[in-house]
């Protein structure tokens, strides 16, 4: 490996151009191979995307849901789980020229889903991906490609789960949309059967699929529907994911 691109996960993330610049200061003494920043897109620095863009970053990341509980710190200014903020910041990076890269669920879904089977005292791992089934995924990257045809914005569709959002990112190319689709090692060679052998350390967001999604993947890989296979490297201790 000689180079790293660092993803916004931080506390707080780089959502300003003084953060940004601290974290280059950092690596600048820390690193020794090559580093480039993704900046954060959010609802709460909407106003800082354009500044932002100038601090040197080479590219956004936004989760359309909300932090989860307990992790706020690390979300500041990386979420958006509003509508109309997600094609306001969209507008705004369209005019960066710079990319932006998101992770698609849908948090209003997500909420009523989880809601819903902790009533039913479903709340074993395998209940995570019931959660946030594919149409939780399907839905709103459908959005984002649209309003990315409507802004002008340069999207990457992050960590995909299902071949239909593959599809999705076919069309919108189709239309003249710049628009990547990303997909990750454990979409690819694992299945949601994986909750039940190993719980919580076989939880991921978007979940693991069924053995037909994930057959639907290795299809988009070998036709070659998907440009990129990365590895989604985000690292947690045992403790941490032992508290789910």
């Amino acid at each position: 490996v000689t180079t790293l691109i660092e993803m916004p996960m931080a506390a707080p993330p780089p959502h300003s151009p003084e953060i940004v610049k601290n974290r280059m200061n950092v690596a600048e003494k820390e690193v020794v191979v090559d580093i480039a920043f993704f900046g954060a897109a959010g609802t709460d620095c909407i106003d800082d995307i354009i500044p932002c863009s100038k601090s040197g970053i080479v590219a956004f990341k936004t989760f359309l849901h909300e932090a989860p509980p307990g992790r706020e710190e690390e979300f500041i200014g990386l979420t958006a789980p509003n509508t109309g903020d997600q094609y306001e910041l969209m507008e705004k990076v369209a005019q960066t020229g710079v990319m932006i890269g998101f992770h698609a669920e849908n948090n209003d879904m997500i909420n009523k889903n989880i809601t819903k089977l902790r009533r039913e005292g479903k709340t074993s791992p395998i209940y995570h991906g019931r959660s946030r089934p594919p149409v939780v995924e399907i839905e709103t990257a459908s959005k984002i490609l649209l309003f990315a045809e409507k802004t002008g914005a340069r999207v990457e569709m992050c960590h995909i789960s299902t071949p239909e959002v593959v599809e999705l990112v076919n069309e919108a190319k189709c239309k003249g949309v710049f628009a990547i689709a990303e997909t990750c090692p454990h979409y690819l060679f694992l299945n949601e059967n994986a909750l039940n052998k190993v719980g919580v350390f076989a939880k991921c967001n978007p979940p693991l699929r069924s053995e037909e999604e994930r057959q639907g993947m290795w299809g988009m890989v070998n036709d070659r529907s998907i440009d990129i296979i990365g590895s989604d490297h985000a690292p947690y201790t045992k403790e941490e994911k032992e508290r789910g």
